[in-house]
């Protein structure tokens, strides 16, 4: 049975043109038994409804 895909939500860096996530996150999702898939901060909205029917579940990480 494949792992269900987690979408984890990241952030921008200070550094221009980058963004990051702690890597605590995707360890946990792998940990429990999901597939970690890292979310641009600055997504285009109007994907957002095609990204949430790829995956099982949303991890809400923070930040700004």
């Amino acid at each position: 049975m494949p792992r269900p895909r987690i979408a984890i939500t990241i952030d921008t860096s200070d550094r221009a043109e980058r963004y990051e996530s702690p890597m605590q996150y995707a360890t946990a999702v792998e940990k429990a038994g999901g597939l970690p898939l890292l979310i641009p901060y600055r997504t285009d909205l109007s994907l957002i409804p095609e990204i949430v029917d790829t995956v099982e579940g949303v991890l809400f990480s923070g930040g700004e």
